[in-house]
């Protein structure tokens, strides 16, 4: 089928005639003429047929690019018969003639109908055909690897959100066992404080509860005793001076004031409150996806031909 019967009505074909195409049905896979889209519309089978615009048909592009080759750039209404190898311009018999530019590159044209008969069939041919296959496979493998890395990318993600937050729980299980174990401490330090400063204040209180019943008494003698019961007091009150100091020093011996102060930080509390570094980060690991070059240096041009006239 040639390229022109590709761009024409095939139901219009079918009967004969000759009409553009305006429309492709993809449920017929056929083209259609105008007035073949209004009768594919008007009958209750094919109404519900999804039509498209031709020049929406990427399969076409080739199709197009073809048909513009045909006709000559510079005289409308020729049609191309010569390829120019030097200069990669498709030329009319016009262009062949009259071309100041082409004078000089009559060894380098040839007869587009005599080299297309002679690569019908020929390892030139299928060569291109694998080769564009090739680029086509090498394009699919580009996307097929970033789908892939774009996948593996999405689940490292996950598996990153996963461990981290495997790690939180892990630090906070960490720092709750040592909060707990630090306050269970503090808390020991605190009953062995209390209890030695309540047994020391309970023996302190019984000590001076004695000095102030002996003070009492000895405040009455020095008032109203005769003058050796006053002498014999004051001798008695220097002893119990004596005494009290030497008893007093023993209890509070070794008892110091002891505070339990803020917590001390260790240099990892220190950096986490400071951000100066990460305790964790990530890194990325990159490998290049490359196309594969399909269509053999030089194309048509190196390619040697049996040209029969």
């Amino acid at each position: 089928m040639s390229v022109s019967n590709l761009l024409s009505c095939e139901p219009c074909r079918y009967r004969g005639l000759t009409s553009s195409a305006v429309k492709y049905c993809k449920s017929c896979q056929e083209q259609l003429c105008k007035d073949c889209v209004d009768f594919h519309k008007s009958f209750k089978v094919t109404r519900d047929h999804l039509l498209v615009n031709t020049e929406d048909q990427n399969f076409l592009k080739l199709c197009l690019n073809v048909e513009n080759l045909r006709i000559c750039k510079e005289h409308l209404n020729k049609q191309t018969e010569f390829y120019c190898l030097t200069h990669n311009a498709f030329l009319c018999s016009l262009c062949l003639l009259k071309s100041e530019q082409h004078r000089n590159c009559i060894s380098e044209i040839v007869e587009i109908e005599c080299v297309g008969k002679s690569l019908i069939g020929s390892k030139f041919t299928d060569t291109a055909r694998g080769e564009f296959r090739n680029m086509i496979v090498s394009a699919r493998h580009i996307v097929n690897g970033m789908t892939e890395a774009k996948d593996t990318t999405s689940k490292s993600v996950e598996a990153i959100k996963s461990e981290a937050d495997a790690l939180r729980r892990k630090v906070f299980e960490v720092l709750d066992e040592q909060i707990q174990k630090i306050v269970k401490k503090a808390a020991t330090v605190n009953k062995e404080n209390n209890d030695t400063y309540a047994k020391t204040i309970e023996n302190l209180e019984k000590v001076i509860k004695e000095a102030e019943d002996n003070e009492k008494i000895s405040e009455t003698i020095l008032q109203s005793g005769t003058p050796a019961d006053v002498f014999r007091c004051l001798i008695s009150v220097l002893q119990q001076m004596g005494d009290f100091k030497i008893e007093t020093d023993q209890l509070s011996k070794g008892n110091y004031k002891k505070e339990i102060v803020t917590m001390v930080k260790s240099d990892l509390m220190k950096q986490l409150e400071t951000h100066e570094k990460p305790l964790i980060d990530f890194h990325v690991r990159s490998s290049k996806i490359t196309f594969c070059p399909a269509f053999p240096n030089g194309g048509i041009k190196n390619t040697t031909y049996c040209i029969t006239e």
